[in-house]
């Protein structure tokens, strides 16, 4: 009696673990289509997702997750060649975007800098230390600073700001004399900002830029002054050519990596025929 109901017990738990197996997998068949549907309309991320996620939620799923394995390669293969040819594309883009910007600026040797830098063309002749105002540049890295330039004033100034006429502003960070970055000499105050310090005065610029603003400068005292429209344009230009020399850098280098990544692959599965 208890061989019989022993054997009935195996049976069972045989029959249970069957149809667990079977569950399974239904459950990574049900994946393994829906990862093919993705593939079939391009949307590789998805795809590598459901494929991902077979051998995680189904490890006893023997045939569907070596199905899962030989199509995570074909899918790795087929998405770094597009993410390259948008890569690409995007590069063709910004290199054109780049062009129109620089139509506007000038480039200028600076061997006291140790490095040239790019400056709107249209602003005021002259040396910034000899006249009020701003002076953005930009190096050939895409590195963009700004020089604010007080002179024959008392105001030791700390930052500026650009006012609208209808009372809206935008300022500079603030950076308190040190000799350095604020410096002064013979009446003239220099401050030189890096972009981050700069970027809500760029900013601002690019969206009132088709309106009479003025330059405050901050400090112990106040000065305010008009802005002139090259200075302007030369400001929230300047940040654009920043941004676009930057972009342009990191897809030539995206470029590279998805090259490489695709090389490697081909050269594995020529390996494997």
């Amino acid at each position: 009696m208890w061989k019989g109901a022993n054997n009935i017990a195996v049976v069972a738990l045989l029959l249970g673990g069957i149809a667990c197996t079977d569950k399974n997998n239904d459950g990574a068949s049900s994946l393994l289509d829906e990862a093919k549907s993705s593939v079939s309309i391009a949307d590789y991320s998805r795809a590598i997702t459901l494929l991902d996620s077979i051998h995680k939620a189904f490890p006893d799923a023997f045939d569907q997750r070596q199905e899962a394995y030989s199509l995570r390669n074909e899918v790795d293969y087929k998405k770094t060649i597009a993410d390259k040819q948008l890569t690409d594309s995007l590069l063709v883009d910004e290199q054109i975007r780049l062009d129109s910007i620089l139509h506007y600026f000038k480039k200028v040797d600076s061997p006291e800098l140790f490095r040239p830098y790019f400056i709107y063309k249209s602003l005021p002749a002259g040396s910034i230390i000899l006249r009020s105002g701003i002076e953005p540049r930009v190096t050939d890295e895409g590195n963009m600073t700004m020089i604010s330039s007080v002179v024959g004033r008392n105001v030791m100034h700390t930052s500026v700001s650009l006012i609208s006429q209808n009372g809206a502003s935008a300022s500079t960070d603030d950076i308190p004399f040190d000799g350095e970055q604020n410096f002064r000499e013979n009446g003239s105050e220099l401050i030189t900002y890096t972009a981050s310090q700069c970027q809500a005065l760029a900013d601002f610029a690019a969206i009132h830029q088709n309106e009479k603003l003025s330059l405050r400068f901050n400090g112990k005292q106040s000065l305010t002054l008009p802005i002139s429209e090259s200075e302007i344009k030369a400001l929230y230009l300047s940040s654009k050519l920043a941004k676009t020399t930057i972009s342009i850098d990191k897809l030539r280098r995206d470029s590279i990596l998805l090259e490489r990544k695709l090389q490697v692959v081909r050269d594995f599965n020529a390996r494997k025929h």
